[in-house]
């Protein structure tokens, strides 16, 4: 299924991240308990460097953020719904009449 908004682009991007750096960390313990502390070191950079990238996504994304992206979206989606209702014939919209007490 295709991404359909930046904010669901971020949520991906933020856990391929933390999958990333979760794997490098593994990789470097396992290179460490095989001696090899050269891969060892490599891995533990790659983990830091994935660590800092989710911290900046997750820091670009703030509540404020994802709630101005989400309400964009929610006004497209209302947006369209007023046109589709714009579209509909008259005499079926004028038929369903509500009474409030």
């Amino acid at each position: 299924m295709p991404i359909q908004s930046v904010a669901e682009l971020y949520a991906h991007a933020i856990a391929i991240e933390r999958e990333a750096a979760e794997r490098y960390a593994e990789l470097a313990g396992r290179m460490q308990d095989e001696g090899r502390d050269d891969l060892a070191r490599v891995f533990n950079l790659l983990a830091r460097l994935e660590s800092e990238h989710l911290e900046a996504l997750e820091a670009r994304t703030g509540l404020r953020t994802l709630a101005r992206e989400m309400a964009a979206e929610e006004q497209e989606h209302t947006d369209l719904i007023e046109r589709l209702l714009e579209a509909t014939p008259e005499p079926q919209l004028a038929s369903t009449v509500i009474f409030a007490k």
